[in-house]
């Protein structure tokens, strides 16, 4: 989340698409005066969390929603249909693996890449593993006119 820090403008208002435990939503929330409206998962790990397929939403329940924030799963059947609804409702940040940028099945989504903010290898708590693959977050906006801006680290 630190690397994601600076590129949030303050008192932004969030929706966590794909909240699992909500761990994202805490460390953004204890970093920044962003806050989130409302957090989604279809498994929700945490009471607050609303169980709801991220799909679903509609620009009825975004009233006043500023951006969407999360980590999604990587599959590319699962995330490919989350992409699509999500940045066409409102600008999308994600965190995915750094190769993905390079696939030639992201090549239309890197045209509404906005920026692109290195991470580095990431440590899942759930495994126990220091990762082997690079992340970043992804700043996707569906009517993106600009070169793609790149952060390293």
């Amino acid at each position: 989340v630190d690397a994601l820090v600076p590129h949030l403008a303050t008192k932004m208002s969030c929706v966590e698409p794909c909240a699992g435990a909500g761990h994202l939503i805490t460390e953004i929330a204890s970093k920044t005066d962003c806050y989130f409206t409302d957090a989604y998962d279809i498994e929700p790990q945490q009471p607050g969390i609303t169980q709801r397929n991220c799909l679903t939403l509609t620009e009825k329940d975004l009233y006043g929603v500023d951006l969407f924030i999360t980590n999604p799963p990587f599959t590319w059947k699962v995330l490919q249909p989350i992409m699509d609804h999500l940045i066409s409702l409102r600008p999308t940040w994600l965190l995915l693996p750094a190769d993905y940028m390079h696939n030639v099945r992201m090549g239309p989504y890197m045209k509404m890449c906005y920026k692109v903010v290195s991470v580095g290898r990431l440590y899942w708590e759930d495994n126990k593993k220091k990762g082997v693959d690079n992340y970043a977050w992804f700043l996707f906006r569906k009517d993106n006119k600009h070169q793609t801006e790149f952060y390293g680290r």
